[in-house]
């Protein structure tokens, strides 16, 4: 469900809600106990933030992160 609510976010032109939701996403998959804690996803929310900015000035963003 997060992860759709992310694409809508970001077909919205709403990045920062949308990788916010990602990022939840994201680390919900690893377990519910990482929600409580926002430094669980604090470098997906980086990274997808970045990558959002380097679409938004027309770059080709950054390499996804390993793992």
């Amino acid at each position: 469900m997060s992860a759709t609510y992310a694409v809508s976010q970001a077909v919205a032109g709403r990045a920062l809600q949308a990788a916010a939701y990602a990022a939840y996403a994201t680390v919900y998959a690893y377990g519910g106990y990482a929600v409580t804690d926002p430094e669980a996803f604090a470098e997906e929310f980086a990274w997808q933030v970045s990558a959002f900015r380097a679409l938004r000035d027309d770059g080709p963003g950054p390499a996804a992160p390993a793992g």
